[in-house]
Order: structure tokens, then sequence, then C-alpha cells
């Protein structure tokens, strides 16, 4: 997908992604790590571009979610959370993340 493509998709879905999350505590909730222990602080944010992103390596290319969690240095079950709810968000923005070409050896 070309980078304006891209910026336009995300776009379209940030009005959609704008609207209340589910249920995920909000930012009081999380608490600042202590600065003497490496590692421990919190989790690292996706962009709604990076969500997007991850979708689209996963739906249309296949990558499995184990490398994306790698790619995005998080777990599996992060990617599956993001990939889920991209999903969801371009449904109700009439979207569809396509599959790629089958190739044949």
């Amino acid at each position: 997908m070309p980078g304006p493509a891209l910026d336009a998709l995300t776009a379209a879905l940030t009005g959609t992604a704008a609207a209340p999350p589910r249920s995920r505590p909000g930012p009081a909730a999380r608490l600042p790590a202590p600065p003497d222990r490496p590692g421990t602080g919190p989790r690292p944010r996706h962009t709604l571009a990076g969500k997007l992103t991850a979708a689209i390596l996963h739906d249309r290319h296949g990558l499995p979610q184990k490398a994306i969690a790698a790619l995005f240095q998080t777990t599996p079950e992060v990617i599956s959370r993001h990939t889920g709810d991209i999903r969801r968000l371009l449904h109700q923005a009439g979207h569809i993340i396509q599959p790629g070409p089958v190739l044949t050896a």
C-alpha cells in the first residue's frame, strides 16, 4: 500500500477510532515504573497507523502474529487485539483488507 493511501485510510479511521474504547483502563490506572528498574516502565503505545500496518501485514501478506510482534517489540496477544480492533474499525468505515495473491511454486 503506497504511503498516501495508508495516510488516507488512517485519516478515515481516526474519527472511528476516537469513539470510546471498550474497557481499557485510563492513563490514571497506570503507575510510573521506578527509574532503577529498566524494562519495567509503561508499555509502548502503538499508533493507529502502526496498528493498521500490523493488520495489513497479517491479513494481506499472511505474516504470523509472532513475527509482527517481534517487529513491534510487543507480544502476539497485543498484535491479535490490535488487528481485531482494526478489523472492526475498517468494517465500520466500509473498508476491508483484501488478501494478497497466492504464490505458487
